[in-house]
């Protein structure tokens, strides 16, 4: 069993992806929608972007899930009312092979960027190789300072990681030359509602946002009309392709989580 969580995602899917909506969600928001991302703004092939997106996202997946299980087999020892995520059997016997599981994620993370690297050397494709590999080290620093630090500091760590996670490959395929607009896009999409929905926890005990994490189903429907709003109208005044593409991607997330809200808050009878 735990030969099979060298595989990326593996260990996601165990520890936080534990019911099917929660895969479902996972798969339409951060490989299904962060493709699209990247291919509306590259010039290479559908077949060649598939390819180069699958391998970096595994490579970044297994890389990421490093941090997952130093929170979850190290952090948590430090807390007072830890989460435990994975118990029993495999528990144990994650905890015995911890060390050893680390080095097959990391060796396969390389694996894959190596892969990739020679992918694209033989077949001159258009892609920053070197955005890629800064924000995979970025992302296992942010993910060591928020393991380590334990206050509301983790919103500010928290956010760091979201911005690496969601901006990193469709920066790796962007060659366009409104990066600021590009950034600003991507943060508006992903990001800036995750971090809100993460500083609403009740451990961090922010009043003034905690009724967001009592209504996460409304508020993110709700968030993605104005923002959905928010592109059409640019789209409409600047036809630029960045904001084309942020419509079609913010149309997406107001109708998936318009959709589950119906479903989750107003239950069919």
């Amino acid at each position: 069993m735990i030969g099979l969580l060298v595989i990326p995602g593996a260990y996601l899917t165990l520890s936080r992806l534990k019911s099917w909506p929660e895969r479902i969600s996972w798969i339409l928001i951060n490989p299904a929608l962060i493709f699209y991302l990247c291919y509306g703004f590259t010039d290479n092939s559908l077949l060649s972007t598939a390819f180069i997106f699958l391998l970096t996202f595994m490579s970044w997946q297994s890389a990421y899930e490093v941090g997952y299980l130093v929170n979850d087999f190290i952090t948590v020892r430090t807390e007072s009312a830890p989460n435990i995520r994975v118990r029993g059997e495999i528990g144990q016997e994650i905890e015995a092979r911890f060390w050893a599981l680390i080095a097959a994620k990391a060796f396969v993370s390389v694996f894959l960027l190596l892969a990739c690297w020679f992918y694209l050397r033989e077949n001159a494709l258009v892609f920053r190789f070197n955005v890629l590999l800064c924000g995979v080290v970025l992302s296992q620093v942010f993910f060591f300072a928020h393991n380590t630090i334990r206050s509301r500091a983790n919103i500010i760590t928290y956010f760091c990681l979201c911005m690496t996670k969601y901006l990193t490959l469709p920066l790796s395929f962007y060659f366009g030359s409104r990066f600021l607009l590009f950034i600003v896009g991507v943060f508006l999409i992903f990001p800036l509602l995750r971090v809100f929905e993460h500083a609403s926890k009740p451990k961090y005990d922010i009043k003034t946002i905690s009724a967001l994490y009592r209504q996460l189903g409304k508020a993110r429907a709700l968030y993605y009309v104005f923002i959905f709003f928010l592109f059409a109208s640019l789209v409409i005044f600047k036809p630029y392709m960045e904001f084309k593409v942020f419509f079609f991607a913010s149309g997406f997330m107001f109708l998936y989580r318009f959709l589950v809200w119906l479903r989750y808050d107003f239950p069919l009878r």
